[in-house]
């Protein structure tokens, strides 16, 4: 499995991280493999949540950071496509105000990839 963990930069709870991380692997587990790769955007709250949480299982980190100077406004749009296609799973943290990781489960659905929304709020 590569798995993309997108989320609220607002979400800092890495126990309650852990515990959702245990569930969607779980619920998972008899159609897939364990990850091999973890996906993310590399920002602050569940990106780098999702980072940690690879680097100590020795799992491979792929970070897509946006690319504001080339891109502008539409970069982390951008970066969102990335992130979903380089994944095959999606496992998503969004909190009800924030609009760019309910972007990235949108883009998961329409890729038709096996997505997993843990709500912070």
């Amino acid at each position: 499995m590569k798995l993309a963990i997108v989320g609220s930069r607002d979400f800092q709870n890495e126990v309650q991280f852990n515990d959702w991380m245990r569930e969607a692997l779980a619920e998972w587990s008899a159609e897939t493999t364990p990850p091999i790769l973890v996906v993310s955007g590399g920002a602050r709250g569940a990106d780098s949540l999702g980072e940690k949480w690879a680097n100590a299982r020795g799992i491979e980190t792929l970070i897509f950071k946006p690319d504001w100077k080339t891109h502008g406004k539409r970069a982390g749009i951008l970066r969102n496509y990335d992130i979903i296609s380089a994944a095959t799973h999606v496992i998503a943290f969004p909190s009800r105000h924030g609009r760019g990781t309910q972007h990235s489960i949108r883009v998961a659905r329409e890729q038709q990839k096996p997505v997993l929304v843990y709500w912070i709020d």
